[in-house]
């Protein structure tokens, strides 16, 4: 059920290349929504279908009565999302278009939804008003629906009794009630979506199926359910076909950054072909890299050769550039974004000043139990290895309890400060759930990511640092 939800909803919203071929104005969102008078919502797109490293795209501002007047500034067509209150709302913007939106009623998040790291907001389609039959945003929300509504009613036997001639009772109503249908997006969309339900229907050989898309334009890759079918076909294929039969040889390969052998056995393994084949491989090295089945250094190493660093190909290369950024973010040895935010007196305070050998850096909400106790252990901590470590606690800003109070009434020991309302700072560090840690060093370069939380024995484990 989640899987088939996941499908009709297109999670994946990612930047989208269609190049236009002269200078228009960026695209216009306008509307009227004087509940949210006064909010701003920053739309982000992804950079790839493989790393989904989120790109600032524009910011809705809404004026205090409440009116929307923005200029997009894009200069090709974006598929966008953003995260807000139990939202998460998707949009197409397009170079040239004005769109007139409607953005759902107000539905904030309970406390228990805000503390809870998994989380899932309620997804859907911003509300474009337009009287043209192929207005993209409208296309795709009827297809979602559509699609979804199809699925369910022939689930038991498309997923569990695997007939695979029930494909043809969702796809024939489709194409029968999107027929004449123009757009080339909507039709990318809709055949990769076909490709999704086979992907749920194979229990083996459903790698070749990624081979299948080799006819599929370029412009396709980007498409939200591209990134979701490749997902789905070849999610850790690397790391589990290592331990095949076949599994020493493709160790080998990995260890000694034979990026030629890669491919061809990829191209083997899938049925792609040529930029879908070097595509896939980014794939394939992504998630073998966290995984932990292959020598990191190795792979981080294979995407930085030049048949992929120097790829005559712009969207290969901008790929491996993204997912090497990715891959290297908090990992040993490279440098820790800074922090600087207020302590509890409002000074602000930088995680750069490090004055003993190494940096412990918390992140904690007090408003959950849990991270009441470790921040408390704190003490313990400091008692025990305060010689060698500075401890700098992030706390999540509070409503339900007393950040300063709690602070000062147990003693912790360090330099406090406060993250912004949003957990911006938390999320540049990629905090899901809270408490989390890491350890860096003199020249905040980091030892330890993540490190353990101080009740989970991170004093044992700064032992073992060398």
């Amino acid at each position: 059920m989640n899987g088939i939800r996941t499908l009709r909803l297109g999670t994946f919203l990612v930047l989208l290349i269609i190049g236009t071929s002269h200078q228009v104005f960026g695209g216009r969102l306008e509307g009227f929504e004087p509940d949210y008078a006064g909010r701003s919502i920053d739309f982000v797109t992804w950079g790839d279908p493989v790393s989904k490293t989120e790109i600032h795209a524009f910011t809705l501002r809404i004026g205090p009565q409440g009116r929307i007047q923005v200029e997009t500034g894009v200069t090709e067509t974006l598929f966008c999302y953003a995260d807000f209150d139990a939202y998460r709302t998707k949009i197409i913007v397009k170079p040239g278009e004005t769109l007139k939106i409607k953005l759902p009623p107000l539905k904030g998040k309970s406390f228990e939804e805000s503390k809870n790291p998994y989380f899932q907001p309620i997804e859907l389609w911003i509300m474009v008003q337009s009287g043209h039959p192929e207005e993209l945003n409208t296309l795709f929300a009827r297809f979602d629906q559509r699609f979804f509504e199809l699925n369910q009613k022939y689930f038991n036997q498309l997923y569990f009794r695997q007939q695979r001639n029930y494909i043809d009772s969702v796809r024939l109503p489709l194409e029968k009630e999107f027929s004449g249908v123009k757009s080339l997006l909507f039709q990318y969309n809709k055949e990769l979506q076909y490709k999704s339900i086979e992907a749920g229907i194979l229990r083996t050989g459903r790698e070749k199926l990624a081979g299948s898309l080799k006819d599929m334009p370029e412009q396709a890759w980007n498409i939200p359910i591209f990134s979701e079918l490749i997902d789905r076909l070849l999610n850790n294929a690397l790391s589990l076909e290592s331990k095949s039969t076949r599994g020493a040889a493709i160790r080998s390969m990995v260890a000694r950054q034979d990026l030629a052998e890669l491919l061809k056995w990829t191209a083997s393994y899938t049925g792609a072909q040529s930029l879908l084949t070097e595509l896939i491989a980014l794939k394939l090295l992504h998630d073998a890299f966290y995984a932990g089945d292959f020598p990191k250094n190795a792979i981080i190493n294979t995407l930085k050769l030049p048949g992929f660093s120097q790829h005559s190909n712009p969207t290969l290369r901008r790929t491996a550039t993204l997912v090497i950024k990715k891959l290297q973010f908090l990992y040993p040895g490279t440098e820790a974004p800074a922090i600087c935010l207020p302590d509890l007196s409002g000074d602000t305070i930088c995680s750069t000043s490090v004055t003993k050998p190494y940096q412990y850096i918390l992140f904690a909400d007090l408003e959950i139990p849990v991270c009441q106790e470790q921040v408390k252990y704190l003490a313990e901590i400091n008692q025990r290895i305060g010689d060698k470590v500075d401890i700098l606690v992030v706390l999540t800003a509070a409503s339900r309890v007393d950040n300063r109070d709690f602070i000062r009434t147990n003693q912790i020991p360090g330099r406090v400060v406060i993250d912004s309302d949003s957990r911006q700072t938390g999320k540049r560090f990629n905090i899901r759930s809270y408490p989390a840690a890491i350890l860096v060093n003199r020249e905040h370069k980091v030892v330890l990511s993540p490190a353990k939380t101080p009740l989970d024995g991170f004093e044992h484990q700064l032992a073992g640092v060398r």
